[in-house]
């Protein structure tokens, strides 16, 4: 009768114990998400850009702003002249050279940097000009750049 007892005993403990044992299941939940192709320029203009003093000229090259790129994928970035790097009053023309980060632009529409990505770079751009001659009318004369950045 004693080993009855203890066997129900054993019994009872294990029987009570699997009443009382934790039930779990696992599920997943899998992210993911894409980051796109991204390029950003943005050009902060000088006070010096609208006001060159043209009479005087400009032997040395002069800050008229700054050009800030981003980008995630490789990109290039052109510079476009409305005058081909001429300051025009729309009928006469005053020639005048673009530095893009300290290096000569050679042509409008040219490619002044190239990279494989770019966080918030920032280049300077500089102008250097003869002094307007006595020939040269009286009158405001501009011109406008135009920077592209291009991505794949």
């Amino acid at each position: 009768m004693k080993k009855l007892v203890i066997i129900l005993t054993v019994l009872l403990v294990a029987v009570s114990m699997g009443a009382f044992a934790q039930v779990t299941d696992t599920a997943t939940l899998n992210l993911s998400g894409t980051v796109g192709d991204f390029v950003s320029i943005t050009v902060n203009p000088d006070p010096a850009a609208t006001s060159l003093a043209l009479s005087s000229g400009q032997a040395t090259q002069l800050q008229v702003g700054t050009v800030t790129v981003s980008a995630n994928v490789a990109y290039d970035v052109t510079v476009a002249s409305a005058n081909n790097f001429d300051f025009t009053d729309g009928t006469n023309t005053l020639a005048y050279s673009f530095y893009y980060d300290g290096a000569l632009v050679a042509s409008s529409g040219a490619n002044v940097e190239s990279g494989t990505t770019a966080n918030g770079a920032t280049r300077p751009v500089a102008v250097t000009y003869a002094a307007a001659g006595p020939s040269l009318p009286t009158g405001t004369y501009s011109d406008t750049l135009t920077f592209t950045i291009t991505g794949p």
